[in-house]
Protein backbone atom coordinates (compact mmCIF):
# COMPACT_ATOMS: atom_id res chain seq x y z
CA UNK A 1 0.00 0.00 0.00
CA UNK A 2 2.00 2.81 1.39
CA UNK A 3 5.54 1.96 -0.73
CA UNK A 4 3.61 1.47 -3.30
CA UNK A 5 1.79 4.87 -3.34
CA UNK A 6 4.89 6.35 -2.61
CA UNK A 7 6.92 5.65 -5.24
CA UNK A 8 3.58 5.81 -7.78
CA UNK A 9 3.43 9.74 -6.59
CA UNK A 10 7.12 10.38 -7.33
CA UNK A 11 7.09 8.53 -10.31
CA UNK A 12 4.18 10.99 -11.25
CA UNK A 13 6.05 14.30 -10.00
CA UNK A 14 9.11 13.27 -12.47
CA UNK A 15 6.58 12.53 -15.61
CA UNK A 16 4.93 15.78 -14.72
CA UNK A 17 8.19 17.82 -14.08
CA UNK A 18 6.75 19.72 -11.15
CA UNK A 19 9.17 22.61 -10.57
CA UNK A 20 11.99 21.63 -8.98
CA UNK A 21 12.16 24.02 -5.98
CA UNK A 22 8.04 22.51 -5.02
CA UNK A 23 9.68 19.11 -5.23
CA UNK A 24 12.83 19.61 -2.93
CA UNK A 25 10.95 21.75 -0.44
CA UNK A 26 7.58 18.29 -0.39
CA UNK A 27 10.94 15.97 0.30
CA UNK A 28 13.00 17.97 2.54
CA UNK A 29 10.11 18.21 4.79
CA UNK A 30 8.71 14.76 4.24
CA UNK A 31 12.73 13.81 5.56
CA UNK A 32 12.47 15.84 8.00
CA UNK A 33 9.64 14.59 9.42
CA UNK A 34 10.86 10.70 9.33
CA UNK A 35 13.97 11.75 11.39
CA UNK A 36 12.21 13.45 13.91
CA UNK A 37 10.02 9.93 13.69
CA UNK A 38 12.74 7.99 14.26
CA UNK A 39 14.37 10.11 16.77
CA UNK A 40 11.24 9.72 18.85
CA UNK A 41 11.23 5.86 18.16
CA UNK A 42 11.08 3.10 21.05
CA UNK A 43 9.90 -0.30 21.61
CA UNK A 44 7.99 -1.05 24.67
CA UNK A 45 6.28 -4.20 23.68
CA UNK A 46 9.13 -7.16 23.15
CA UNK A 47 7.21 -9.92 21.60
CA UNK A 48 8.97 -11.40 18.75
CA UNK A 49 5.97 -10.59 16.81
CA UNK A 50 6.25 -6.88 17.21
CA UNK A 51 9.80 -6.64 16.50
CA UNK A 52 9.09 -8.41 13.28
CA UNK A 53 6.61 -6.29 12.52
CA UNK A 54 8.72 -2.90 13.27
CA UNK A 55 11.68 -4.19 10.73
CA UNK A 56 9.29 -4.75 8.32
CA UNK A 57 7.69 -1.53 8.62
CA UNK A 58 11.38 -0.20 9.17
CA UNK A 59 11.87 -1.93 5.42
CA UNK A 60 8.87 -0.47 4.10
CA UNK A 61 10.16 3.03 4.97
CA UNK A 62 13.55 2.19 3.98
CA UNK A 63 12.45 1.55 0.91
CA UNK A 64 10.21 4.64 0.40
CA UNK A 65 13.50 6.91 1.31
CA UNK A 66 15.29 5.05 -2.01
CA UNK A 67 12.63 5.52 -4.07
CA UNK A 68 12.78 9.33 -3.35
CA UNK A 69 16.01 9.62 -3.03
CA UNK A 70 16.43 8.43 -6.47
CA UNK A 71 14.04 10.62 -7.86
CA UNK A 72 15.43 13.62 -6.24
CA UNK A 73 18.73 12.37 -7.81
CA UNK A 74 17.50 12.92 -11.03
CA UNK A 75 15.68 16.16 -10.55
CA UNK A 76 19.05 17.60 -8.99
CA UNK A 77 21.38 16.90 -11.72
CA UNK A 78 18.52 18.05 -14.20
CA UNK A 79 18.15 20.80 -12.48
CA UNK A 80 22.20 21.39 -12.04
CA UNK A 81 22.81 20.72 -15.41
CA UNK A 82 19.93 23.45 -16.56
CA UNK A 83 21.94 26.06 -14.76
CA UNK A 84 25.37 24.59 -16.37
CA UNK A 85 24.19 24.47 -19.78
CA UNK A 86 22.82 28.42 -19.20
CA UNK A 87 26.09 29.27 -17.65
CA UNK A 88 24.20 30.72 -14.91
CA UNK A 89 25.44 30.30 -10.73
CA UNK A 90 22.87 28.30 -9.02
CA UNK A 91 20.54 30.68 -6.90
CA UNK A 92 21.94 30.09 -3.27
CA UNK A 93 18.51 29.24 -2.26
CA UNK A 94 18.57 25.89 -4.63
CA UNK A 95 22.51 25.21 -3.40
CA UNK A 96 21.21 25.37 0.28
CA UNK A 97 18.32 22.60 -0.44
CA UNK A 98 20.72 20.52 -1.97
CA UNK A 99 23.34 20.74 0.64
CA UNK A 100 20.15 20.04 3.35
CA UNK A 101 18.77 17.64 0.99
CA UNK A 102 22.39 15.62 0.93
CA UNK A 103 22.79 15.84 4.91
CA UNK A 104 19.17 14.64 5.72
CA UNK A 105 19.87 11.84 3.65
CA UNK A 106 22.92 10.79 5.58
CA UNK A 107 21.10 11.62 8.88
CA UNK A 108 18.09 9.71 7.76
CA UNK A 109 20.15 6.67 6.28
CA UNK A 110 22.14 6.30 9.43
CA UNK A 111 19.05 6.40 11.54
CA UNK A 112 17.49 3.39 9.80
CA UNK A 113 20.49 1.44 9.64
CA UNK A 114 20.48 1.98 13.59
CA UNK A 115 17.21 1.21 13.97
CA UNK A 116 17.92 -1.81 11.48
CA UNK A 117 20.91 -3.14 13.77
CA UNK A 118 18.67 -2.57 16.49
CA UNK A 119 15.75 -4.38 15.87
CA UNK A 120 17.89 -7.37 14.31
CA UNK A 121 19.75 -7.71 17.45
CA UNK A 122 16.26 -7.72 19.57
CA UNK A 123 14.90 -9.98 17.66
CA UNK A 124 17.96 -12.55 18.20
CA UNK A 125 17.88 -12.08 21.88
CA UNK A 126 14.30 -12.80 21.70
CA UNK A 127 14.93 -16.03 20.07
CA UNK A 128 17.78 -16.80 21.96
CA UNK A 129 16.09 -16.80 25.22
CA UNK A 130 12.98 -18.35 23.59
CA UNK A 131 15.69 -21.18 22.71
CA UNK A 132 16.67 -20.69 26.47
CA UNK A 133 13.71 -21.34 28.01
CA UNK A 134 11.92 -24.46 25.80
CA UNK A 135 15.71 -26.10 26.42
CA UNK A 136 15.20 -25.26 30.28
CA UNK A 137 11.64 -26.58 30.46
CA UNK A 138 12.92 -29.72 28.00
CA UNK A 139 15.93 -30.40 31.50
CA UNK A 140 13.49 -29.83 33.44
CA UNK A 141 10.44 -32.33 32.57
CA UNK A 142 13.46 -34.92 31.35
CA UNK A 143 14.91 -34.25 35.09
CA UNK A 144 10.72 -34.92 36.69
CA UNK A 145 11.05 -38.27 34.35
CA UNK A 146 13.78 -39.83 35.99
CA UNK A 147 12.55 -38.48 39.54
CA UNK A 148 9.39 -40.94 39.01
CA UNK A 149 11.64 -43.35 37.57
CA UNK A 150 13.65 -43.43 40.92
CA UNK A 151 10.98 -42.91 43.07
CA UNK A 152 8.98 -45.58 41.31
CA UNK A 153 11.94 -47.83 42.04
CA UNK A 154 11.77 -47.49 46.18
CA UNK A 155 8.28 -48.59 45.97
Amino acid sequence: GTVGGRITECEGRLVQRIDFQTEIQHTLEWLRTIKGDLSAASYPDVKLQSIQEEIRKSQILEEEVQSALRIMAALSGKEKDKYSESKELMPPQVEANLSELAQLQAEVQEMLSTKKQSLDKVQSMILQYQWAVQSAGDWLEDANALLQQATEGLD
